[in-house]
């Protein structure tokens, strides 16, 4: 979710189901917080997931806008830490072991969280159970940045969903290091 507000308030942010279930995301913090970008998970296992969901922002004090938002079904996490060392490769796991027919979807997603003291080193691949490499990100020397939050597409289809997916972090120049945070994929 990515929230920008124009002045001090508050804000209650809500997920509302088809049936029209309210799963509370946020309540007013009392913080007068300008932006918010968040990932929120909500256990809606109960609910079907076709039809219409909605993003519910009720604004105490001033206004502002919701500049985007989306809504993951199934999805898969990986939160903990893992480092990148300098010149070197990391891997981060998740396991699916979902019992989905078919192959994985022309449109698989990627959430990436990485903080690393020069993210332009950074070459960042989705790796598929049969060894399948899906290129996310490639290594920009002139990119300064210091922290990856990006969601990547990547046509996945060659591939079955069930098994062990990697997200693979090379670090290609000397001099930097960093970890990955954690990540998502949404089959």
């Amino acid at each position: 979710m990515d929230v920008h507000r124009t002045g001090p308030g508050d804000l209650n942010i809500d997920l509302v189901a088809p049936d029209g279930s309210v799963y509370p995301l946020q309540q007013a913090r009392g913080d007068g917080t300008a932006e918010i970008h968040e990932l929120y998970q909500v256990d809606a296992s109960s609910e079907q997931s076709n039809g219409t969901w909605k993003l519910r922002v009720t604004s105490i004090g001033t206004g502002g806008s919701i500049s985007g938002w989306d809504l993951r079904f199934p999805w898969f996490d990986n939160w903990t830490e893992t480092q990148i060392p300098d010149l070197g490769t990391a891997e981060s796991p998740v396991v699916v072991g979902s019992a989905r027919t078919g192959n994985a979807p022309q449109a698989t997603r990627v959430y990436v969280d990485i903080h690393h003291s020069w993210r332009g080193d950074l070459q960042l691949d989705l790796i598929a159970p049969d060894g399948r490499v899906y290129p996310l990100r490639a290594a920009a020397a002139k990119d300064s940045g210091d922290t990856i939050h990006e969601n990547y597409v990547v046509d996945a289809r060659a591939s079955l969903p069930k098994g062990t997916w990697k997200l693979r972090a090379k670090d290609t120049a000397q001099g930097n290091s960093g970890s990955i945070s954690g990540w998502m994929l949404t089959l």
